[in-house]
């Protein structure tokens, strides 16, 4: 099948570059298949605010978890605007996001139109250990294929 437009999500580890890999994999199998398709890769990373990780934080908390939450999207956008640039993709292909990761994952992917989904799992922990929470929460509902990597580091 020749994908038109696939979206890759990764986190901020070294990780990603297993799920990029995958991604890119899927792009040029989709062109092989389809030269005339000019398909497209598009990358999103989503960051939890930390308000929503730890409720109950009081109102000082809150202040300086924005403050955090601004630093890790800006090294969100350094981060995955570096691997971007090596994989030829241009700005408007990069999305980075703040919110519940399976839910900004499957807004976008229907937002651009996406079908399909690169992710990645590591399944080890919780009902996690059959797919992975986030991978598990971007299934639901999604309207598009879903690839899962299974990433192969060290525990």
């Amino acid at each position: 099948m020749a994908y038109q437009r696939i979206l890759a999500a990764i986190d901020l580890s070294d990780e990603a570059e297993e799920v990029i890999a995958a991604a890119k994999q899927q792009l040029l199998m989709s062109d092989l298949v389809d030269p005339s398709n000019a398909a497209e890769l598009h990358f999103i990373n989503v960051i939890k605010p930390i308000r929503h990780t730890h409720g109950g934080i009081d109102i000082g908390a809150v202040s300086a978890s924005m403050n955090l939450d601004q630093l890790l999207i800006e090294r969100a956008n350094e981060i995955v605007g570096q691997w971007a640039k090596s994989s030829g993709l241009e700005s408007d292909h990069v999305h980075i996001k703040t919110g519940n990761p399976a839910a900004e994952i499957r807004d976008t992917a229907k937002a651009i139109q996406a079908d399909l989904i690169v992710i990645g799992t590591h399944g080890r922990h919780g009902l996690g250990l059959l797919l992975g929470a986030t991978a598990n929460g971007v299934l639901h509902g999604v309207h598009c294929d879903v690839l899962t990597i299974r990433i192969h580091s060290e525990i």
